[in-house]
Formats: structure tokens, C-alpha cells, sequence
């Protein structure tokens, strides 16, 4: 896959992990999608499947191209409510125990608390599994997974799920690793008619150590006990941690699931790597906020939230804990998307743009990367800034409001084509068409809007200061 493949991939992605936070069964989006880039959505992809599971939150869209036929789910990231913080709950807590279990958050707070304090999100990761064995019979071909955030530890939690054949690519945005975090059970068995229990129990040696292995041990062997009792015969999950240790029944396809998942985290926790590799085709995207001074030096790099920074402090690295280079196949990209964000939404307008750009000489993520440099270095000199801390430090700076980055590209392409007299006709029969009357028009709302109607006039043009 060659630079502007994957710049393409990239921005294919990113739309998709942050359209499926609409309802797809809609037609007509919500919010910050225009008419335009719905119907320029409708026009390549059809929905297979949506999912939204108002029990744990979890939502995701199964999507096919219409032109390359290739499938792709879409997991949704977080999406917070007020009505997920039991106050009542919070309010009645008494001791730091029951505050550090969570158990006052619901849904995606609930799933984020947990995959911050070192956990898989348990109920969010049972639904995405029974979401994707539903629709495993439909899937013909590997799979390719995209999400951001939540919704991106969630599609490695899959990846990590099921057979890497199954599975063409892995796309994260803004998402932390998942190898490292401590699945809700320590292992998982077929109990039949004939199964030994006690022969299992004295040989059972799972990878966690106990403070009372004797107590612990007891209590699962009488749980499973039970179960044969009741004739049950299938998939066992049993949880051997400290406080309360149990035993639960388990579906095949979700037993099988959690089985594979147990043995790739063992297996990271023995060898500090992920047992996947796709075909080296993950991809895991940072955004930053890169600041320069007018003679290029790096002046410092923010974190894109300080979530992130929590996060990734809890040795829950980035993308498959590539910090420690845990995956190798891993391809890291850091993206400047020219301010502080954690959201997918300005990282995808970053991308469109990217995508915009690279059919004319900026064919590559670090000279896109650059572009939006210069960008902040060009609207911080027309401003009479030496650099980004001179305007920080500047006592009138509430007087000026600098643009982004992507802003900056946009209307110095936007006055290059109305300074030209063919191109300018030719943008605004388009725009006219799709859009309305070309006044004003360059606004953080309809960046994309305009992209579109450059790429269907065909005009494609770089920034003059590039």
C-alpha cells in the first residue's frame, strides 16, 4: 500500500468511526454532518447491520463498499450521558472500595472506568462478540475494524477475540491498548458428563497468584460440582480472583471468544507482545498539536487530552502498548490536526483534508504534517507572532483569534481559485448545485462540504505558503 492508499485508508476510517455515532438506520444525519456528506456517504456505502444495545452501551455498524465490497465494522467510542452516573449509588457510597469498583457508572462511563483501572469492559466486550457472531454467516473475507477511542480498544479487543484470518486490517483513532488488561475470568472449560473435577482442581494452576489459593480453589470446585450436578454440559468461565472467586455458564461462541482472549493475554503478560499480526495491516492513529517557532524549531508536543495522558501513564499504552513496541507489525501515525482534541471529529475533517491534498504534490503523512505547521507558523506571522508561546504570552491576546491550521489551507486554496477566473466558475456551478450561494463560506461547519465540491469540480490545488 503505497502513501496515498493510506492516506485514503486513513480518511475511510475516520469518517466511518465517527458516523457510526449516528443511527444509521437514518438516512439523514444529525449534528455536524452535512446533507452533503451523508449523501456522498449513502453514495459508497451500504449498511449491513447497526447495533445499539441500550443495556451496556455498546453500538457499532456493519458497512460494505459499494465499488471495493469490502466489509467494515464500525465500533462506536464513548458516548456519555448524564443518566449514567447513578447518583444515588455514588451518594451512598461509604468506604474507597466500593467508590474504586465503578459499580455508581453506567455504560460507556462504566467501560471507560474499567479499561482505565486495567480492565477488559465486560459487558461492552459481550455484545460486541454476540454482534459480530451474528454476523459472522454474512461475512465472506476478512473483516477490516475501525473505531476511535472506546471504540478502537473495543476492535482490538475482537482482533485479539478470534482467528487473525478472519480479519483484514485494524484502524484505531485516539485509542488505548488492550493487551494489558485483565480479562473478567481466569479460564475457561467444557465441563462433561465424564470431566474430572478434582483431578482438574489439583492440577489447575492458573497464571494469578492468591492470598488463599486453598479457600479460593474450594469454592470453584463446589460451584462445579453443582453444575454437573444440574447435568449441565458445556462452557464454564470461572473466575479464581481473590474476592469472590465463581463459576458462570458460558455460550460457545462467547466461551470460545473469552478462551482466545485469556491465552493472548497470557501470552502478552509472558512475552510482552501481542500474538497478531494481520498481515501488518494495524494502523493506530495519535492526533497532536505540533508548535513551531517561524525558524521550524520545535518548541513542545501536547498530549491530545489529558484523558490520554492519564491513560497511558496507567501503562495502558497506545495501540497495542506500542510504547514498548508489544506489536510489532503496528504501524503508528501521529496525526497534526493543528489544536488539542481527543474527539473524532476534528481528526477526520484532518484527514479529509489530507485526502484533499495529497493529489497534489503532498503525498505523504509528514509532508501533510508539515503543511499544517506551516499553516500555524503562516497565521501566527500575519499576526506579528515570533511563535506560539509569544501569543500565549501576549497580554491582548483575547483581542485575536487565530485560525486553526486547516482553516488557514482552506481559504488561502479558496482564494487561489477565486482569483482564477475558469476555476472559480467551475467551483462554484458545483457549489451552487450542491450547496447554495458561495458567500462567506469558509466555516468550521462546512469544511467538508467544501472539499467535496473541490474534488467534484476537479480542482485540486495546495496552499500557496506550502
Amino acid at each position: 500500500m503505497n502513501q496515498k492508499e493510506l492516506i485514503a485508508n486513513f480518511k475511510e476510517k475516520a469518517e466511518l468511526s465517527w458516523l457510526c455515532f449516528q443511527d444509521l438506520r437514518v438516512k439523514n444525519f444529525k449534528g455536524s454532518v452535512s446533507a452533503l456528506q451523508a449523501e456522498d456517504f449513502w453514495q459508497n456505502y451500504d449498511l449491513l447491520d447497526f447495533e445499539d444495545d441500550k443495556s451496556s452501551g455498546f453500538s457499532a455498524s456493519l458497512l460494505q463498499h459499494k465499488t471495493s465490497l469490502e466489509l467494515i465494522m464500525a465500533i462506536r467510542g464513548s458516548k456519555f450521558e448524564s443518566s449514567d452516573i447513578d447518583l444515588a449509588k455514588l451518594f451512598s457510597i461509604k468506604n474507597l472500595d466500593d467508590l474504586a469498583s465503578g459499580q455508581f457508572l453506567k455504560k460507556d462511563f462504566a467501560a471507560d472506568y474499567e479499561i482505565a483501572t486495567g480492565r477488559i469492559c465486560q459487558a461492552h466486550y459481550e455484545s460486541l462478540i454476540h454482534f459480530y457472531l451474528k454476523n459472522k454467516p454474512r461475512i465472506t473475507g476478512a473483516l477490516s475494524v475501525c473505531g476511535s477511542s472506546l471504540g478502537g480498544a473495543l476492535a482490538q479487543m475482537l482482533c485479539l477475540s478470534f482467528d487473525e484470518s478472519e480479519f483484514k486490517s485494524l484502524y484505531t483513532f485516539n485509542a488505548p491498548g488492550v493487551t494489558s488488561l485483565v480479562p473478567p475470568y481466569t479460564e475457561i472449560i467444557k465441563l462433561e458428563e465424564n470431566f474430572d473435577i478434582q483431578a482438574f482442581m489439583s492440577s489447575y494452576t492458573p497464571y494469578f497468584q492468591f492470598k488463599d489459593k486453598t479457600q479460593i480453589f474450594q469454592n470453584i470446585q463446589e460451584e462445579l460440582e453443582k453444575l454437573k450436578e444440574q447435568k449441565y454440559f458445556s462452557y464454564v468461565a470461572i473466575s479464581a480472583f481473590d474476592k469472590k472467586p465463581f463459576c458462570v455458564k458460558l455460550e460457545e461462541g462467547l466461551a470460545l471468544a473469552y478462551m482466545r482472549l485469556i491465552e493472548n493475554y497470557h501470552f502478552f503478560t509472558q512475552n510482552k507482545k501481542a500474538k497478531i499480526s494481520l498481515n501488518h495491516q494495524i494502523f493506530h492513529l495519535e492526533s497532536t498539536e505540533n508548535l513551531y517557532n517561524t525558524k521550524g524549531q520545535k518548541l513542545q508536543t501536547i498530549e491530545s487530552s489529558i484523558f490520554e495522558a492519564i491513560i497511558s501513564r496507567l501503562n495502558i499504552k497506545l495501540g497495542f502498548n506500542h510504547i514498548n513496541k508489544a506489536c510489532e507489525p503496528l504501524k503508528l501515525y501521529s496525526i497534526n490536526i493543528g489544536k488539542k482534541a481527543h474527539s473524532i471529529i476534528p481528526f477526520a475533517k484532518t484527514l479529509y483534508l489530507f485526502s484533499y491534498l495529497k493529489e497534489n504534490e503532498l503525498d505523504t503523512i509528514e509532508k501533510l504534517n508539515i503543511a499544517m505547521i506551516l499553516a500555524n507558523k503562516f497565521e501566527l506571522e500575519r499576526n506579528n507572532y515570533e511563535d506560539m508561546k509569544s501569543y500565549k504570552n501576549d497580554k491582548n491576546k483575547d483581542k485575536i483569534s487565530l485560525k486553526s491550521p486547516m482553516k488557514v489551507i482552506l481559504e488561502d486554496i479558496m482564494q487561489q481559485v477565486m482569483h482564477n477566473a475558469n476555476l472559480k466558475k467551475d467551483f462554484e456551478s458545483v457549489y451552487k448545485k450542491e450547496i447554495g450561494d458561495v458567500k462567506n463560506f469558509v466555516k468550521e461547519e462546512n469544511f467538508i462540504d467544501i472539499l467535496l465540491c473541490l474534488e467534484r469540480a476537479k480542482i485540486f490545488l495546495k496552499p500557496s505558503f506550502v
